[in-house]
């Protein structure tokens, strides 16, 4: 791991991760290698988008490794006893900072008209559909929405016209650990999400 040689540093990270993960933007403490791990966990290639789970007779990266990921807040690991699964069994998904991550180490060029010097713009990755993201979270190839880390939704809130953005600010503050912040349009009276996820996706929401 890139980030390991400072302990210090480090610790104050991992209490972060733990404590606050609406917080948490890891790229620099992820090496390349773990970046490509989580790019492959993001674009399904172990089988579901956005999950990792054993399989017999599949090879895996190490259950140390994602447990250190999970410690980072970049993937959610659950080992056999907390998933109360049979001896050897484990899952991982895919965190909001984790996606994060991959999108912004796998940039896109898309042509949009006005966007640069020959129409051009760099936008961050949407693994999966090829699109890329634009600032107000929505995808160039497809009808997702990006799930907002703290950067992400930091970027997002200045993308919006002035009315939307107060709404946004002044409405509630709930955070979900594979859609990271949530819209307002999202936000519903039942104090559950209820957006799509990975097949280990729960309601629970955080209000900050």
């Amino acid at each position: 791991m890139t980030g390991a040689g400072n302990g210090a540093a480090l610790r104050t990270w991992l209490a972060l991760a733990q404590s606050a993960p609406w917080n948490v933007v890891a790229d620099d403490l992820l090496s390349p290698g773990e970046l490509r791990l989580l790019y492959r966990i993001c674009a399904g290639e172990y089988g579901d988008p956005g999950v990792i789970y054993s399989v017999r007779g599949r090879r895996y990266p190490s259950q140390r490794l994602l447990r250190t990921l999970d410690g980072l807040g970049v993937i959610q690991f659950t080992d056999t006893a907390a998933g109360k699964w049979e001896r050897g069994m484990w899952g991982a998904r895919l965190t909001c900072a984790g996606a994060n991550a991959v999108f912004r180490a796998w940039p896109i060029r898309p042509a949009e008209p006005g966007a640069g010097p020959g129409g051009v713009t760099r936008l961050d990755g949407h693994p999966g559909c090829m699109g890329g993201w634009r600032p107000d979270g929505t995808c160039t190839s497809c009808l997702a929405k990006r799930p907002l880390d703290r950067a992400a939704y930091d970027i997002y809130v200045a993308a919006l016209d002035p009315d939307r953005r107060d709404e946004q600010l002044t409405g509630p503050q709930l955070y979900r650990i594979e859609h990271g912040w949530l819209r307002r349009a999202d936000i519903t009276t039942a104090k559950v999400c209820r957006l799509p996820g990975t097949v280990f996706h729960d309601g629970g929401l955080a209000r900050l």
